[in-house]
Order: C-alpha cells, then structure tokens, then sequence
C-alpha cells in the first residue's frame, strides 16, 4: 500500500451495545465533507504518530481523553485524488465501550450512532466513512 505525504487518524467508537459512535460534519463551504457523516479525527501534526494524533483529536473534538491501551488500530485506508479528492493516508482506530451520554462534541454538528442493522446508502455519508463501515460490520469485531 502507497503512504501518502498527508495522513489522517480518525476513530470509531464504539458503545457497549454495538453501536459506531461517528461525526455529524458541519455543513460549511470551506471544509473536507461538509455536512457528511465521518469518523472523529484530523491530520497528524508535526512528529506525531497516528495514534497520538487520534488520541488528542478525541480530546479536541469530544473532551473524550482515552489511553493509548483503550484504541487499537483497525485499517488503514487510502483517499484517492480520483475518488475522494484528495490523497490522504487514513489511520483508523476502534474505541470500545464508549458512552455516548459522556461524549460533549466541540467540533461538527453533533454525533450519529450507527448499527449493523442501518440501511447504510440512506445515511449522509462520506465515501471512505461508508468503506469504513462496510468493513468494520463484515469483520469480527
């Protein structure tokens, strides 16, 4: 798999009943995604590793201050300039156990909670959230 220059960390989390806890995107003009649903995360900063970088996102975007022993990396995903529009390396984790009702969300509109069940074509979401996804309900997790 090609790394690109830009990378990305997001996460999944995961409540106790199964659920995938995601981003509901602010709907903007000026940003990656507006108005989609995506995972919690952003671009690794300077001499940061993915899983700092998805670590101090969760606690940017949802006051959320998890250890490095409560994520684990799930996949990671290429965008494409042909399909997403951009190049982008994405590291994504998984967060297990998460409540929803601690979450304060500082970032976007708000939080989904999605499950295997969901018709996911009808969900507003971005092209590599609906990957993620896929594949997360086809594994064993």
């Amino acid at each position: 798999m090609k790394i690109f220059d830009k990378k990305y960390a997001g996460v999944l989390l995961i409540t106790p009943n199964g659920k995938v806890i995601m981003q509901q995107r602010d709907s903007k003009t000026n940003i990656v995604n507006s108005g989609k649903i995506t995972t919690f995360g952003g671009s690794l900063e300077a001499n940061e590793t993915p899983e700092e970088a998805a670590l101090r996102e969760l606690r940017e975007e949802l006051s959320l201050n998890l250890s490095k022993d409560e994520i684990s990396l799930f996949k990671i995903f290429n965008k494409t300039k042909e399909i997403h529009g951009e190049d982008v390396t994405c590291y994504i984790y998984v967060a297990k156990n998460v409540e929803p009702t601690k979450l304060r969300v500082n970032e976007g509109m708000g939080y989904v909670e999605i499950s295997k069940d969901d018709n996911l074509g009808r969900l507003n979401l971005s092209i590599l959230a609906a990957d993620i996804l896929k594949e997360y309900f086809n594994s064993s997790l």
